[in-house]
Parts: structure tokens; C-alpha cells; sequence
């Protein structure tokens, strides 16, 4: 599949559906991602928000310079780690990238769509010891922040994701309702908050999981402002 924008008529979320019969504001004609929903749900205080973010650019990058290569991107403050979400990389663009280092010889590479294509930087990290593969559109990333987040996360994946345990930036690969995903806690307006990765396939059956073993906690579905670093 191709990650450039003009190979796209129209992008499309793979929930596209549930988002459309709770309302969903697009982000524009072309991009078919949630931007927010009539009627407005999950404000200050709600115990815990959950939105689909994207859509990205996905590469990823294999073999055993993959954190080599990865570190030549990263500003001067960053370093890569295995286990651990590396934001603030940079492509020939100056765009945000974030590094998710999945091992030594694994780093998946997003940006989002419009800022700025990863294929220019991403094909010239390519040599003997790096392989670089095309994932746009193969997976769907999902964000749950909140007071009740831990809690609920606890139910929804069988792995130590407590706060003491999980840091904040750090990354586990783990089911998610039985379905393998990448986990990056990721805290919003001191709030604890989850990023999960899943296969796009795969997606509808989490979305809709999620929604049912949200609701006792209080769960409301929101567009992305409600899940962001700056949320309240």
C-alpha cells in the first residue's frame, strides 16, 4: 500500500462506521477520521475518554541497524530505547515523528498525515543492515485517558500496566482483549492515558470491546482535543 497523500482519494478509518452512527465531525472531506461529535460527550472530569487518533504515516524499520539509523533522527536530547516511545524525531522536513523502538532490530516510525511524508527520510535509512517496509494503514491507534484509565486498562490487557510499573513513555507489546497490540502509556493534563496500537483488521472488534468494558467505568467517547498532552 502507499504511504503518499495523492495515492489516497479518500482515507478512511477502519471504525469509520461506529464513528458515524455516534455523530462523528470528520476531519474533512477526504480524511475520514472523527475530528469530534454532535452531541458533544466526555468533557472535564469524565473518569475516562476514548478516541481513535490518526491517520499517520507508518514505517517501519528492520534488521539490526534499525536504532542506529532510528538515533539519527532523534533531536539532541532524545535517545532511542528499546521498550520506550521516542517523540520529537525529525524528518528532512522538521515535522514531528515519533520512534516506537519495539526492539533492538524493530522501530516503527509515525507522522501524521499532511505534516510531512516519512518516504523520502524512511527510503534513505534503507542499507545492508536496515530494511524499511511501508506499514501506513495497517493499523489503527486508539487513546483512553483519565482518572479511570488504569483501571480500566487493567481489565482490558492482562499484562502489569500500574502506573508504578508502566512509566510514562514506556511500550509493551501485549493483548489487548485478546488481540496483540503496542502499548504506550502516554499521561494527558495529569491524567493517566494509554496509546494502543492494533491491527486495522482487528479494530472494530477492540473499539467495540473497549466501549462495553468502559462503560461501568464511565467511559464517553470523544474526538482527539479530548486525549491530547494539553487535555483536561
Amino acid at each position: 500500500m502507499s504511504g503518499s497523500a495523492a495515492a489516497w482519494a479518500v482515507r478512511r478509518s477502519a471504525i469509520e462506521s461506529r464513528h458515524a452512527a455516534l455523530g462523528a465531525r470528520w476531519i474533512g472531506d477526504d480524511v475520514r477520521w472523527p475530528a469530534a461529535y454532535d452531541p458533544q460527550t466526555g468533557g472535564p472530569g469524565t473518569p475516562v475518554r476514548l478516541a481513535e487518533i490518526g491517520p499517520f504515516e507508518e514505517w517501519l524499520l528492520r534488521g539490526p541497524g534499525a536504532l542506529e539509523a532510528t538515533n539519527a533522527l532523534l533531536a539532541d536530547d532524545a535517545t532511542a530505547e528499546v521498550g520506550r516511545v521516542a517523540a520529537d524525531a525529525a524528518d528532512a522536513s522538521g515535522a514531528d515523528v515519533e520512534a516506537w523502538v519495539l526492539g533492538p532490530d524493530e522501530v516503527l516510525l509515525l507522522a501524521p498525515v499532511g505534516a510531512a511524508s516519512l518516504a523520502a527520510t524512511a527510503g534513505s535509512l534503507a542499507s545492508g543492515e536496515v530494511s524499511v517496509i511501508e506499514m501506513t494503514g495497517a493499523r489503527t491507534t486508539v487513546r483512553i485517558v483519565g482518572t479511570a484509565a488504569p483501571a480500566l486498562l487493567a481489565e482490558l490487557c492482562p499484562a502489569d500496566t500500574r502506573p508504578a510499573s508502566f512509566p510514562e513513555g514506556g511500550l509493551i507489546q501485549a493483548p489487548v482483549v485478546a488481540v496483540r497490540a503496542f502499548i504506550t502509556r502516554r499521561d494527558a493534563g495529569g491524567e493517566p492515558g494509554y496509546t494502543l496500537m492494533v491491527a486495522r483488521d482487528e479494530a472494530a472488534y477492540v473499539w467495540d470491546s473497549i466501549l462495553h468494558i468502559g462503560e461501568p467505568h464511565g467511559l464517553a467517547v470523544v474526538g482527539p482535543d479530548g486525549v491530547t498532552e494539553g487535555a483536561s
